[in-house]
């Protein structure tokens, strides 16, 4: 059982990805499995290592290795162990949210398609998933208003009960403060209302189709801009949800 995983994105790696591009893709397809199951385990423990807290769930038991086969060659990941607890959330994402992410791990080889074969673009996008918000603590608001542009991120609708689409990395928050969620009078970021007006053209502001709107149109993503009973600015997902 091996003891922690490496879950973050070096110097060092982003100049790998940089240099390297598509080379690079099973070593950030794996990193970025084990952080997502790591920021996972850690939710659900409602702890911190060796904290004391009453909401505590359990308590993590290191990890254990599993060999995927993919598309891009075997990866070795580290899946997160818990013990003195019934592992009623920690199971299903192991068996639904990591396959899945894995899935969306592996688009940026089709991202290239239709685009002129544009590095930025594929490097752009590793990027966008590895911007989680486990720095955050797993809060969507907190990583919102710090403008950070995130992925995968395993919690609820916003407004709703149901798993959001972050939980299944089928979605990406992009320049959350730049293209807020609007509903009515409620703006999220708060910070976000200064951008609600969309006739004008800011730096970071995402447009019905412009360059982004277009990009990910071409692959088959949705944007929450075009949505009708509220919208979602910052929001693309494969699913239109």
């Amino acid at each position: 059982m091996t003891r922690q995983p490496d879950c973050t994105v070096s110097d060092d790696l982003m100049r790998m990805i940089t240099e390297q591009g598509l080379d690079a893709l099973p070593e950030l397809i794996r990193i970025m499995l084990n952080a997502a199951m790591h920021a996972e385990r850690q939710q659900y423990l409602r702890a911190a290592p060796y904290e004391r807290t009453a909401e505590r769930q359990g308590y993590a038991n290191g990890y254990k290795p599993k060999t995927l086969k993919t598309r891009v060659g075997e990866l070795t990941v580290a899946i997160p162990q818990v013990r003195r607890v019934t592992s009623d959330r920690i199971g299903p994402m192991l068996r639904e949210v990591g396959p899945r992410l894995l899935t969306v791990a592996q688009r940026p080889l089709k991202l290239l398609e239709g685009v002129g074969g544009i590095l930025v673009l594929n490097v752009a996008y590793i990027g966008v998933l590895f911007a989680c918000v486990e720095a955050f603590g797993g809060s969507d608001d907190a990583s919102m208003a710090a403008n950070n542009t995130s992925a995968f991120n395993c919690r609820k609708a916003t407004g709703g009960t149901s798993w959001s689409e972050h939980s299944y990395g089928r979605a990406i928050d992009v320049n959350p403060v730049q293209n807020p969620y609007v509903k009515g009078s409620l703006v999220l970021p708060q910070s976000g209302s200064a951008y609600v007006d969309r006739s004008r053209t800011i730096p970071g502001m995402i447009r019905a189709g412009d360059a982004v709107v277009r990009a990910f149109a071409a692959q088959g993503w949705a944007w929450g801009g075009t949505w009708t009973s509220l919208k979602d600015y910052q929001h693309f997902s494969t699913t239109g949800r």
